[in-house]
C-alpha cells in the first residue's frame, strides 16, 4: 500500500462522492492536505469528465455495476487545470453492497499541453488542419457504426481578401479570430469540432443533426457572425462582415462517402453559395444544391 502511496494518485469517495481518503501524491499534486479534503465533495475540485459533473460517471457505474476509464479534469489548490486518465471502480462488500469508489489517477497534464500545441491554431485556438486530418476519419467511422448521420460545412468569410487590403492584416487577423469565437459558441457538444483550415477558411464537424436542424444550426452561425456589426465596406450588400457556408448532410450508413467526398461535396455547396451573391448557407441534398 505504501508503493501505491508514493507513485499513484488515488481518491477513496463513499457512495455520494464525498471524499473519504487521499494518497500523498493526490495531495502533493493538487496542493490541498488530506484532512482538509476529507469529507468534501469531488465538486470541490471543480472536476470534470467531458464538461459533465463527475458525480454523474458515479450514478451510472451504481446501476451498471461497471468501471470506468477516461480522461478528466480537476483544479489545484492554485486554481490551475490538473488533467488526468482516470480509472474508476465501485467497491462492494462481501453481501454485494455499494460501499465506496476508488478513483486511481495518472497526470497526463503535460501531454494535454503539447496536444494543444499541436492541434490547435495558435491564432484562433480552434483545432487546426493537422487535427482535422486526424479527427474526420474518426468521426465518419463513428456515424458508420452509430449509424448516425454526420454534418460537415465549410466557411470562408466574404470577401476576405478586400477587407485585408481595406482595413490591413492586423484587422483581419482580428476578423477571423472573432469568426472562430462564434463557431466556439455554437460547437459545444462532444462530438463537435470545429477547424480553421487556412485563411480566412474554416470547417466545422456535428452529428445526431437531421437535415432541418443541421440547416438551422448553420443559419444561426452565419446570422451570429452578421450580428458582430464589423465593418467592411467591401461587402456591398450590407457593409458588414459576413460568411458563405456548404453544408452537406450525410447518412454514412447507407451512403458510400468519404472524408474526402465529404470536403469536396460541401466545398461545392460553398462555391454555390458564393455564386449566388454570399451571405448564405447552401445545402447539398444528393445530386442537387439547395440555397437558403
Amino acid at each position: 500500500m505504501k508503493f501505491f502511496d508514493k507513485n499513484m494518485t488515488i481518491l477513496h469517495c463513499d457512495t455520494q462522492g464525498l471524499i473519504t481518503s487521499i494518497s500523498s501524491a493526490f495531495s502533493q499534486s493538487t496542493g490541498y492536505e488530506e484532512d482538509y479534503m476529507l469529507g468534501k465533495p469531488l465538486s470541490y475540485f471543480d472536476c470534470e469528465v467531458e464538461n459533465t459533473q463527475i458525480v454523474q460517471v458515479f450514478e451510472s457505474l451504481k446501476e451498471s455495476k461497471l468501471t470506468w476509464t477516461g480522461e478528466i479534469k480537476y483544479r489545484r489548490k492554485d486554481k490551475s487545470i490538473l488533467w488526468a486518465n482516470a480509472f474508476i471502480s465501485p467497491i462492494y462488500d462481501q453481501d454485494n453492497k455499494l460501499i465506496e469508489f476508488t478513483i486511481l489517477c495518472h497526470d497526463i497534464t503535460l501531454q494535454k499541453k503539447l496536444e494543444k500545441l499541436t492541434n490547435y491554431d495558435s491564432m484562433t485556438n480552434i483545432h487546426n488542419r493537422r487535427y482535422y486530418n486526424e479527427i474526420v476519419p474518426k468521426e465518419i467511422n463513428r456515424s458508420i457504426r452509430n449509424k448516425k448521420k454526420i454534418s460537415f460545412a465549410m466557411i470562408d468569410i466574404d470577401n476576405f481578401k478586400q477587407y485585408n487590403d481595406i482595413y490591413g492584416h492586423r484587422k483581419g487577423d482580428e476578423v477571423i479570430i472573432n469568426v472562430a469565437f462564434v463557431l466556439k459558441n455554437f460547437l459545444k457538444r462532444g462530438g463537435d469540432y470545429a477547424f480553421r483550415m487556412g485563411g480566412e477558411e474554416f470547417c466545422i464537424i456535428f452529428s445526431d443533426h437531421d437535415d432541418k436542424k443541421s440547416l438551422e444550426f448553420c443559419e444561426n452561425i452565419r446570422m451570429s457572425v452578421e450580428n458582430l456589426k464589423i465593418p467592411h465596406s467591401g461587402n456591398s450588400k450590407n457593409g458588414f462582415i459576413t460568411i458563405s457556408i456548404g453544408l452537406v448532410v450525410s447518412d454514412l450508413a447507407h451512403e458510400v462517402i468519404d472524408e474526402l467526398g465529404l470536403y469536396t461535396t460541401s466545398d461545392n455547396a460553398l462555391y454555390e453559395a458564393k455564386a449566388k451573391g454570399k451571405n448564405q448557407v447552401s445545402v447539398h441534398k444528393s445530386d442537387e444544391i439547395d440555397i437558403f
